[in-house]
């Protein structure tokens, strides 16, 4: 016997027959009345008598009727009750990441969230800056990492790192004694650069403001490709990466020194909505976020 048995043993009950509950539970006749057989095989007795003027209960059926329907109504009001509570502290959470910043949270950290949170479905799509954030505040999304807090009356901004301009050189190189790097030492050496679209743009006007002219410029993608450039060759590196402290570790040759002062290019923001209903769920990925950022610069 099945909650569902149940249910449609009660719909022919209220409506009078099988025909008018068919329609009501949008099933076909002969689907109910299979399931009316099957629940009297199983209580090993008839439940309805049909006659020509229709359907009525036996004794046994009058008896289920008012044995089952407040476990079902029961069932009903717990099923509404867990289905609310999915919507509100479950469920999915669907997270927009401006594509600059998606090495900032790396897929592996992410699975750990999953892992943590297992009623959490969390949803991970990446945009364009200006795309990521309109989708935000129109609603499509719960939360954004993006690089700037976002200027809306239903959206909270949680500051969580800013990027600061990094020099990667040999130990063995003469500017490795100094605190800081200034532009002026740039001139004239090779420069491999590994920035996001946004960091290039924030060096190069860097560069123009203080006349710095490198040897030649490299570009690339990776950090491990960096630090194995400037551990090879006589070149410095530049970059702002949040991974720069652990890859360090792999080249004891190796070492950083901040660029001389100057603002951040951006403080990476996790942005959310502040009426959503999946406030709860939201508060654990945001106190996850944080703890993971703290971790991270404790360990740096």
């Amino acid at each position: 016997m099945t909650i569902a048995q149940l249910q449609y043993f009660l719909a022919i009950c209220d409506c009078g027959g099988i025909t008018n509950a068919a329609a009501k539970l949008f099933i076909s006749q002969q689907a109910l009345s299979k399931t009316v057989n099957t629940l009297e095989r199983e209580l090993d007795t008839a439940l309805f008598l049909r006659t020509p003027g229709g359907i009525v209960l036996t004794n046994a059926g009058i008896l289920l009727r008012d044995e089952c329907r407040p476990i079902v109504e029961q069932f009903e009001r717990f099923s509404t009750r867990i289905q609310q509570t999915i919507g509100k502290f479950g469920g999915t959470l669907r997270l927009c990441i401006f594509e600059d910043c998606f090495s900032f949270i790396t897929v592996d950290e992410f699975n750990q969230f999953r892992a943590l949170f297992p009623q959490y479905t969390l949803e991970i799509q990446e945009y364009q800056f200006q795309v990521c954030n309109r989708r935000l505040i129109e609603g499509k999304h719960d939360a954004a990492l993006t690089i700037e807090p976002i200027s809306d009356r239903y959206i909270s901004n949680i500051p969580l790192q800013s990027r600061q301009l990094i020099i990667v050189l040999r130990r063995d190189d003469p500017f490795s004694e100094q605190p800081v790097i200034k532009y002026e030492d740039l001139c004239r050496r090779k420069l491999v650069i590994c920035l996001d679209r946004c960091g290039r743009q924030f060096a190069g006007r860097l560069f123009e403001e203080h006349g710095v002219v490198p040897d030649g410029i490299q570009r690339v993608s990776q950090l491990s490709n960096m630090f194995s450039i400037c551990s090879e060759h006589d070149c410095l590196g530049l970059t702002a990466d949040y991974s720069a402290g652990k890859i360090l570790s792999f080249y004891p040759d190796l070492t950083t020194k901040p660029l001389e002062g100057h603002p951040s290019p951006y403080t990476v923001t996790l942005a959310y909505h502040t009426n959503s209903e999946k406030l709860e769920a939201l508060n654990s990925f945001i106190q996850w976020v944080k703890a993971l950022v703290l971790n991270r610069n404790q360990f740096e």
